[in-house]
């Protein structure tokens, strides 16, 4: 007996952007002798990608002022092949990211928290992206930029109680004189 195991190639790129559905394709085979089966399959496309909206730090208005290590909360849907994952770039580095097991489609995130590792950052722009994909590649991108602001306010404090430790006092007034400085926001 002689067996062929040719490899077929099925391209959806004729499928027009955001058609979804399954389909069923059916094979011909036909021996030498004349004998035909015919053997099909379904199978689903998925080219819509999936719906994702963020808030938190991150995304809180335009070029946000954030302190280290701020974090975006991600809230995404996808009705055909479902979410597997969402990654947090920082300055074009991943960051953090979340992922799941979608077997059945229609796997959403909801709330899924995301930090950006601030540590070997400098005080000053950045920009992040949040990377969407579903389970058949589609992938939505959120981007914008942040201002980051490791560098805690200092204070100077002087007063006539703290000029003389260890002194009682009486009733006041005493006073108190500061001077606040912030070289990153500035101090509110």
């Amino acid at each position: 007996p002689k067996t062929a195991a040719p490899t077929l190639t099925f391209n959806t790129s004729g499928f027009p952007s955001g058609v979804n559905g399954i389909y069923t394709k059916a094979i011909d085979i036909v021996s030498g002798s004349g004998h035909e089966t015919t053997s099909g399959f379904n199978f689903k496309v998925d080219k819509a990608n999936p719906t994702v909206t963020v808030s938190g730090q991150l995304a809180s208005g335009s070029g946000p002022l954030v302190g280290p290590n701020p974090s975006i909360l991600v809230d995404a849907t996808d009705t055909h092949s479902g979410v597997v994952n969402s990654i947090l770039k920082v300055d074009g580095t991943s960051s953090d990211s979340v992922a799941q097991t979608c077997l059945a489609g229609g796997c959403s995130l909801s709330g899924a928290r995301l930090v950006a590792n601030t540590g070997s950052m400098s005080n000053g722009s950045h920009s992040y992206q949040v990377i969407t994909t579903d389970a058949a590649g589609n992938q939505t991108t959120v981007s914008g930029t942040f201002v980051l602001d490791k560098t805690p306010p200092t204070a100077d404090v002087t007063a006539d109680i703290l000029d003389n430790p260890g002194t009682l006092v009486g009733e006041g007034p005493h006073t108190f004189e500061y001077d606040a400085h912030d070289v990153g926001s500035g101090v509110a």
